[in-house]
């Protein structure tokens, strides 16, 4: 078998990552396999062990690596779905929904990576397409959690119209709007009142922000349906909390499922539901 590639995503914000990621480094580099860091997280590492990975990127990995928390393995899914590469998160914080290992089983886990005993599960994102009132568009192809309408700082409401497929399905007035995956409804549109969804259903759930009426609800429709959104006033749009694009009034916000998928490594030892039964034990 060829040496296979890791690219490692650490959070380094994260008080035990450093710790875990001198292991998992220590413990491929002796297996033969290269470890791939951006020049900018390797630049983090102790003396001992930089030697031991290379600078680059996912364009030459076999795998990617995340060490941190639920952000961090977002960040994953992004080169996940941009590169075709299966996901493997380590947690090194709080109990999340995507990291599939704790610290102490990491290396167990990496070794029946190496010996391909592992399953992988795909997870299907959203697509953002803005269309200016000049005709100009803007595309950005996958987010795995969610697209966020929300307000400016300086406006108290927005006014949205919802088309679902060319026909008319709702006007919101509200402090903004949730478009939601499966994955994502643990997140964000859980907070707004959102449902929990089973991730392996293809859904977008629509969930608004404090909403001007009450008779305005969340809202769960098939993943094959095309939104779009014509905004009456100036807000801003936000990508798993990762890309905030500012979009003037009488812009047009098409929102679809991705044509891009996410792929991750899972052992089928901490489901998704066991997961969520700890989460919810532990907020009482």
């Amino acid at each position: 078998m060829n040496a296979l590639n890791f690219y490692v995503i650490p959070n380094f914000s994260r008080s035990n990552t450093l710790d875990v990621l001198g292991e998992v480094i220590r413990y491929l580099h002796g297996k033969g396999c290269g470890v791939l860091l951006s020049q900018e997280k390797r630049s983090h590492l102790p003396s001992e062990i930089e030697p031991m990975t290379t600078a680059g990127d996912c364009s030459e990995a076999d795998f990617i690596l995340c060490i941190g928390g639920d952000g961090t393995i977002i960040d994953g899914a992004h080169e996940s779905a941009a590169y075709g590469i299966p996901v493997l998160g380590v947690n090194s914080g709080h109990l999340g929904f995507l990291a599939q290992v704790e610290p102490e089983r990491a290396l167990s886990a990496l070794d029946r990576v190496l010996r391909e005993d592992y399953a992988v599960e795909e997870r299907f994102g959203l697509s953002l397409r803005i269309l200016y009132e000049n005709r100009e568009a803007v595309e950005y192809p996958f987010a795995l959690n969610d697209i966020v309408l929300t307000k400016p700082t300086n406006t108290n409401i927005i006014d949205l119209h919802l088309l679902c497929d060319g026909k008319e399905m709702n006007h919101y007035m509200a402090d903004g709007l949730i478009f939601s995956t499966p994955t994502g409804s643990t997140a964000y549109s859980l907070s707004a009142g959102g449902p929990i969804i089973d991730p392996l259903i293809k859904t977008i759930s629509i969930v608004p922000i404090c909403p001007h009426s009450i008779s305005v609800r969340p809202t769960v429709i098939s993943a094959a349906h095309r939104l779009a959104i014509e905004s009456r006033r100036e807000m801003v749009v936000i990508l798993d909390g990762r890309t905030r694009v500012t979009v003037p009034a009488g812009t047009v916000i098409q929102v679809a499922r991705s044509k891009r998928i996410s792929t991750f490594i899972t052992f089928g030892e901490l489901e998704f539901f066991e997961i969520l039964s700890k989460k919810m034990m532990q907020r009482g």
